[in-house]
C-alpha cells in the first residue's frame, strides 16, 4: 500500500545565486516488509529525513530558470536519487512532486554566463 508524506518548504540558494523556498510530497511504498523491519527500525523519520537532504543537495545545483521551466526532471532526479538509497530497505519511492518554487531573491545575473567587458 502507498504512503506519503510532505518535506516542509525550504530555504534554498540556487546555483545561479538566487533563493528560493520550495517543498515536497514524496509518495511511497513498502515492497519488502521483512527487509524493512530487518533495515530500518524508524522508516519514517529515515525516509523524511533522506528526502529533504537529497532535496536540497540537488536543488542547489540548478538555477531558479531551471528549477521552474524543468522542474519534472528535478522531481525525477530526487525520486531516483532517494530510491537509490531505499530500495535495499524494501521501499520504493512512486512519485515526488514539488510545491511551487517560490522565489525569495533573483539570481545575481540573468544567464548565468560571463558578463560584457
Amino acid at each position: 500500500s502507498n504512503s506519503a508524506f510532505s518535506v516542509p518548504p525550504q530555504q534554498l540558494i540556487t546555483h545561479d545565486g538566487g533563493i528560493i523556498e520550495v517543498g515536497a510530497e514524496v509518495q511511497y511504498a513498502i515492497t519488502d516488509c521483512v527487509a524493512l523491519v530487518r533495515e530500518v527500525a524508524e522508516h519514517q523519520e529515515m525516509i523524511r529525513s533522506l528526502s529533504k537532504t537529497v532535496l536540497v543537495r540537488l536543488t542547489i545545483k540548478r538555477t531558479i530558470q531551471e528549477l521552474q521551466k524543468e522542474k519534472h526532471s528535478c522531481e525525477e532526479a530526487v525520486m531516483a536519487e532517494i530510491n537509490s538509497q531505499v530500495r535495499k530497505w524494501g521501499l520504493d519511492i512512486r512519485n515526488v512532486c514539488f510545491s511551487d518554487v517560490k522565489v525569495l531573491k533573483a539570481p545575481e545575473k540573468e544567464g548565468g554566463g560571463i558578463p560584457p567587458l
